[in-house]
């Protein structure tokens, strides 16, 4: 048989970890009696190669023959993306069918593609999706056909946007190509954007040739016309002019150059006008003090190089002129990065307060990879450790495997010195960097990292980061996978069976800090304030913080059972207390990263209720936390 998609992510989901048949279920959103059917499925189509079986309600995924199964399966995957890519790109031929042969019946379209009714429908269905949130449409009517609706400009737009690589092959005549050439090279413009660029002149060209002209009412900005990036392509001003008549250039040329506008910042250097300049320095500055006010962490502002700069003026343009770029990574940023995507997140807030609108979430994704530096640090710590013992009593097979495991965590460059534990002492600590111990050494937990298992490489990665992170605080002696469980007790866990507004549910959780006197009696009102400036609900979970001046972070979690009043979804709140005068940065940083990670994590939201004991809680933060 034929595997779909879902069996599909079933083999990549258990290449990467077992993982339970209730989980499994829950991300697949097919019932557990399915999933069972598709493993049979899959160990059937697989022949041997695999065998995935059920243990203790755990799904475990054996390769017996490697190269043979990645083969096979590679093979599989390869074929379901060009069948998905063969669908689009008949969607694609049907939207322009439609458009220039317009009205047409589902009948003429089934036969001129050789397709059945049923598979024109759900291409047309595919297309339906595939350009909703622009202003066109398909407008079908009975008994004379299908038609795209919509103002010439839009449609355009849309071509521009959502089909451009069907331009990949069409030729440019020479004379504007020459031209073409040297104002890439002018204006630096990155590939990306140079495409983009020409693909709109191309547009224009066919849709002036099928006599399809912008005649519409729209407004013209003088602001484009008088651009610098205007002046630049006067050119193609000259060449539509020259050969075609009776057109309104400017109109025509409005997509054209608004490509321009709202390009791609580039990694070349490029002007930044004084306007621009206060514009983004504003923006910037406000970004800056919103953090601190926000999260309590400072943000240097050497992280805004000329490149966000760029960044920044070309996203307002593209704002400015609704211009979407195509960003296929937003989704996958947000995942990775979610603390970085909650900066970025604060950025489009002060984007948003200069000109007055939205910056959308593909946007974000972009400005991610910027804030993603602050969440890199611990690796760049790793980098720069290069002297480091090894205490052990372990024979040297096993000393040299993990000597191996260290050199792969931090390079080859590292300094290696191994001492034997009869001979080690308090008075050797000073003498490196870091210390791994195959032996406990209570006495100096918080300079020596214990490693249980010498043959775990992620195991040992992790123990580092965790010291790391932890490396100034002398009263951490147990370290788990997850920064949350780390912060809290089992006196920190609480449970709300009443039905409270989100106010009431925070003086709640605040109340209980205060009698605990982790909290000054000013932290209530101040926390609350902040809510009402900006509420951190985000559909199940609420994660309420603020500063206060004790030194310690402070967590308390209350699980719902009926949720809240003003957010009847609402389920768990995750309340932080954070000092005023943040002196661990990286914990700080990795706990609102763990936080905002669970704020996606529908399934261990789903699994949290009154019956949940603190060491449940624990056990299902750890488990979802150790990557």
């Amino acid at each position: 048989m034929k595997l779909s998609e879902k069996h599909i992510k079933i083999v990549e989901l258990l290449l990467n970890d077992n993982i339970s048949l209730e989980k499994l279920s829950f991300n697949i959103e097919v019932s557990e009696k399915t999933i069972l059917n598709y493993i049979k499925q899959i160990n059937h189509y697989f022949d041997g190669l695999v065998v995935i079986s059920k243990y203790h309600r755990t799904l475990t995924l054996y390769i017996k023959k490697e190269q043979a199964f990645f083969n096979h399966f590679e093979d599989l995957v390869r074929n379901n993306e060009e069948n998905n890519f063969s669908n689009y790109n008949a969607m694609v031929d049907i939207f322009f069918q439609i458009l220039k042969n317009h009205p047409i019946t589902i009948d003429d379209l089934a036969e001129y593609y050789f397709m059945s009714k049923t598979s024109v429908n759900n291409l047309l269905s595919n297309l339906k999706i595939e350009i909703d949130g622009y202003d066109v449409s398909v407008i079908g009517k009975t008994n004379v056909g299908l038609s795209i609706g919509g103002f010439e400009y839009d449609i355009r737009k849309l071509i521009i946007e959502k089909f451009m690589d069907r331009y990949n092959n069409t030729e440019i005549e020479d004379k504007l190509f020459i031209h073409l050439t040297k104002l890439r090279e002018t204006l630096k413009l990155d590939e990306q954007s140079y495409n983009r660029f020409l693909v709109s002149i191309l547009v224009t060209i066919e849709r002036i040739e099928e006599s399809e002209l912008i005649d519409d009412d729209i407004t013209l900005d003088n602001h484009i016309f008088s651009s610098n990036d205007y002046k630049e392509i006067l050119f193609i001003r000259d060449y539509l002019n020259e050969k075609y008549t009776n057109i309104d250039v400017d109109k025509e040329m409005i997509l054209i150059v608004i490509q321009l506008m709202g390009r791609r910042a580039s990694i070349l250097d490029e002007l930044i006008s004084s306007t621009d300049e206060a514009l983004i320095n504003r923006i910037i500055s406000n970004t800056v003090d919103d953090v601190i006010e926000n999260f309590a962490i400072e943000i240097d502002y050497s992280l805004f190089t000329k490149d966000i700069r760029l960044h920044i003026k070309h996203l307002i343009n593209r704002m400015l002129f609704d211009i979407r770029l195509n960003n296929e990574i937003s989704y996958d940023m947000k995942q990775r990065f979610p603390f970085a995507y909650e900066l970025s997140k604060v950025l489009g807030e002060n984007i948003t307060k200069e000109i007055g609108l939205d910056v959308s979430e593909q946007e974000l994704g972009f400005l991610t990879i910027y804030f993603s530096i602050y969440l890199e640090q611990l690796e760049q710590e790793l980098n720069e450790i290069s002297n480091i013992a090894i205490v052990t009593d372990y024979g040297l097979s096993t000393l040299k495997l993990l000597k191996n495991n260290l050199y792969k965590v931090f390079g080859s460059n590292i300094n290696i010195t191994t001492i034997e534990k009869v001979e080690f002492n308090e008075h050797v600590v000073n003498d490196y960097e870091l210390i791994i111990s195959t032996t406990k050494e209570n006495r100096l937990f918080n300079r020596v990292i214990y490693i249980e298992d010498a043959f775990d490489e992620q195991l040992l990665k992790l123990k580092v980061e965790q010291f790391l992170i932890y490396k100034d605080l002398k009263s951490k002696t147990i370290f788990n996978k997850s920064v949350i469980v780390d912060s809290m007790s089992d006196n920190d866990l609480h449970y709300i069976n009443e039905l409270l507004s989100y106010e009431e549910v925070i003086g709640k959780m605040v109340d209980i800090l205060y009698h605990e006197n982790k909290v000054e009696d000013t932290f209530k009102a101040h926390i609350i304030e902040r809510e009402k400036r900006k509420s951190t609900v985000n559909k199940n979970l609420g994660f309420p913080h603020a500063s206060q001046n004790r030194e310690g972070i402070y967590i308390k979690v209350a699980i719902l059972e009926k949720g809240c009043i003003d957010y009847p979804e609402l389920k768990i709140v995750v309340l932080i207390a954070t000092p005023e005068r943040v002196v661990n940065e990286a914990l700080l940083i990795r706990t609102y990263e763990e936080i905002l990670n669970l704020s996606t994590n529908a399934f261990l939201i789903n699994k949290f209720s009154e019956k949940t004991t603190f060491a449940d809680f624990a056990q299902l933060l750890n488990q979802e936390m150790r990557n």
